[in-house]
């Protein structure tokens, strides 16, 4: 099938959006995503929906989810998530340490991109499996980690230069 001429132009302008742009709005989407699982799952009000969604948008919970995410990734993606990650940032939250809040970032990119491409299947796909133990899992809903990320080191995945 041929792109049409919108279709061409929508993917120039995606591709000249800048990696923390696509951080800012993937930053949205996974915080809509959560919001709405927290929402779903029957958590009563909002107070305690965003206590509970701190196990899920924390740079130190982005970055576990996406060691979750290892092997699923298409070439396409991992480039998008490599570019938000390698993305230099003077800013580190201050809970996380710069591999987890450059993973994090990472994971952001790639939703946001996802998102203006309008891939929400895919989406719902990536966040299904970035986070699965958090499914119905307590643990998950008391803020504490829905599964340890063994390969979580403070050097591996950090930013290249």
């Amino acid at each position: 099938m041929q792109e049409n001429a919108h279709e061409k132009t929508t993917k120039l302008k995606l591709d000249e959006i800048s990696s923390p742009m696509l951080a800012y709005l993937g930053d949205a989407v996974i915080e809509l995503l959560v919001r709405r699982k927290l929402a779903l799952d029957g958590v009563p009000n909002s107070g305690e929906a965003n206590r509970l969604s701190h196990g899920y948008v924390t740079a130190k919970a982005q970055s576990d989810a996406v060691g979750r995410l290892e092997g699923l990734l298409t070439e396409r993606e991992e480039d998008i998530y490599r570019r938000g990650r390698n993305h230099a940032s003077k800013n580190c939250p201050r809970r996380s340490t710069p591999g987890q809040y450059h993973r994090a970032t990472g994971l952001e990119a790639l939703f946001g991109r996802l998102w203006l491409e309008g891939d929400f299947q895919r989406i719902e796909e990536l966040f299904a499996a970035a986070y699965p133990a958090c499914s119905g899992n307590p643990a998950c809903l008391n803020n504490t980690p829905c599964e340890k990320n063994t390969t979580d080191t403070e050097d591996e995945n950090a930013p290249t230069t």
